[in-house]
């Protein structure tokens, strides 16, 4: 049976990086500023009447100070790509 390694504060299990030491991932900033960007993007895109409008300036709020200007752009850029398909560009299953 393997050994279970519980993760710990001085613990290398979990992958870090130099200027995030404190990421679990490497690529935790990245995973964040695309989950916001999705997030807004999607409650923008629903109806008036679903949207969560204090969720979503919370989001917008935390997106704004978190990430620089251009993180915000290229994650949103990919977000919009992926969920509305814009700019001609085809994705998902079928794309080539």
């Amino acid at each position: 049976m393997p050994k279970i390694v519980k993760p710990t504060q001085k613990s290398t299990a979990w992958p870090r990086t130099r200027s995030y030491p404190n990421s679990i991932t490497g690529r935790d900033r990245y995973i964040m500023a695309k989950a916001l960007a999705y997030a807004i993007e999607t409650i923008e895109a629903l109806p008036e009447r679903w949207q969560e409008e204090s969720d979503c300036q919370d989001m917008k709020m935390i997106f704004e100070v978190m990430f620089d200007a251009w993180m915000r752009q290229t994650v949103t850029y990919s977000a919009r790509l992926h969920l509305f398909q814009e700019g001609g560009v085809t994705v998902g299953p079928g794309a080539s």
